[in-house]
């Protein structure tokens, strides 16, 4: 019999996704791991602001913005309305800021669900300084996938494709 303690290995840890351990365990065994390895430790933190929830840095989820859907995201106005602050802070980045600011910039958007590759157009609204997506929303992301209200939607940006990716996340218990 060894004196030593008994130690659990996990291997989901390296693709931050683990049920074996607590979040507490987790995030421990992760900056051991990290230190060894020179690995930036990864903030368990979630921030909610409104219907949109920033959650990208959460352990085992790496969508960047999540989304309740309103009525104002299906209806006539043919537009995804983000966060601001969620948006400044995913999305601008990874456009072009003037174009977006004046027509839009046109970004790739891939839903993962379903391997469907759509264009996007990313606009910054300066009369009220909205961040949208519009163009085919209605007709490739609502109607297409029945999206109803008090659906929550994800939204990351794949640095390897260089592109959004999009899913639906959870439908919402009206559908």
């Amino acid at each position: 019999m060894s004196s030593y303690p008994k130690t659990i290995v996990c291997l989901h840890l390296s693709l931050n996704v683990c049920t074996c351990l607590g979040d507490t365990q987790i995030v421990e065994k992760q900056k051991r791991v990290q230190q060894e390895t020179n690995v930036s430790t990864t903030n368990s933190t979630c921030t909610t602001v409104g219907t949109s929830s920033d959650c990208s840095t959460n352990v085992g989820d790496s969508w960047m913005i999540k989304k309740v859907l309103t009525k104002s995201d299906l209806d006539d106005n043919c537009r995804l309305l983000l966060n601001k602050d969620l948006a400044k802070k995913w999305v601008v980045p990874m456009v072009d800021k003037a174009k977006a600011e004046n027509e839009g910039d046109e970004v790739e958007v891939f839903d993962v669900d379903t391997g469907f590759p759509v264009s996007l157009t990313f606009k910054i609204r300066p009369s009220n300084d909205s961040h949208v997506f519009n163009n085919t929303w209605i007709t490739d992301f609502v109607d297409r996938r029945s999206l109803k209200k008090g659906d929550e939607i994800g939204l990351k940006w794949n640095e390897e494709k260089k592109r959004f990716d999009f899913s639906v996340l959870h439908r919402s218990d009206d559908n």
